[in-house]
């Protein structure tokens, strides 16, 4: 991102400041870094809201289920991407790749569900993840179910876990309650470069965009592709190698048709 206007801004200060003055100013100075530092603790001291409270006894466990949650959201996007957005193919589907366009109509997910999607996958992935958390015999461990928002943005996804779990050893109960994981991907910009291509395949029914493959090389450093099927039908396929998820690069994979005359 550019920003415009004037990078830099000079402020001249006259030298020959009484010592009055200087007087004035420096209590002020004191007081605004007293509020700087303040400010500073309140954000990095755990315990604050949005940082999970973690008995040193259960923090095994913890990390073993953040540990999860990595895994399952990594997993996550990969696959739920390769389905064109989805945890399971729709209706409207060939061979188990989701039509953005049929028939000149519009058929692609939204952002907030292909989040959702990944939300459902994250939830399942992670359930089976900690396998009934047999690793941890010497506790007793009573879970509820899993709650999962995700987020996606333009490069990196956000999941925020309500993930309710007891821990009972002896006369000791601990409860663990918020999980959070943040994975880097161009996910919102795929998505973003999908959506002009829909777009581009409703305003030229009959036609593929020859130069789109060249526009998002260029402008995005991604890979576009698109395989001919049959019956004017084409699979589109948007990579991204430049940001991995686990050395496995990024691919939305999804089916647009043309009208076909006759």
């Amino acid at each position: 991102m550019k920003i415009k206007g004037n990078s830099r801004q000079c402020f001249e200060i006259e030298s020959n400041l009484s010592k009055s003055k200087r007087s004035q100013i420096t209590p002020i100075i004191i007081v605004a870094i007293v509020l700087v530092i303040g400010l500073g603790v309140y954000f990095v001291i755990p315990g604050s809201d949005n940082v999970e409270k973690v008995d040193p006894s259960v923090e095994p466990i913890y990390n073993f289920v953040q540990g999860c949650l990595e895994e399952s959201s990594r997993e996550a996007i990969i696959e739920v991407s390769r389905q064109g957005g989805y945890l399971n193919p729709p209706e409207d589907n060939f061979n188990g790749f989701p039509y953005y366009v049929k028939n000149g109509q519009r058929l692609m997910p939204t952002t907030d569900q292909i989040g959702e999607a990944l939300s459902e996958y994250v939830k399942i992935s992670t359930y089976f993840c900690v396998r009934g958390f047999e690793d941890f015999p010497s506790f007793n461990v009573e879970r509820d179910d899993a709650e999962v928002k995700t987020v996606i943005r333009e490069n990196r996804v956000d999941f925020s876990v309500r993930y309710p779990i007891t821990i009972t050893k002896g006369d000791k109960v601990f409860e663990i309650e918020k999980f959070e994981e943040s994975v880097d991907t161009r996910l919102g910009e795929v998505i973003d470069l999908a959506e002009f291509l829909v777009e581009d395949q409703l305003d030229h029914p009959i036609s593929l965009c020859l130069s789109c493959g060249y526009y998002i090389s260029n402008q995005y450093e991604m890979d576009y592709n698109n395989l001919a099927l049959d019956q004017g039908r084409f699979l589109h396929s948007i990579s991204d190698g430049k940001i991995k998820i686990d050395n496995k690069p990024l691919e939305l994979n999804f089916i647009m048709g043309l009208e076909v005359e006759g």
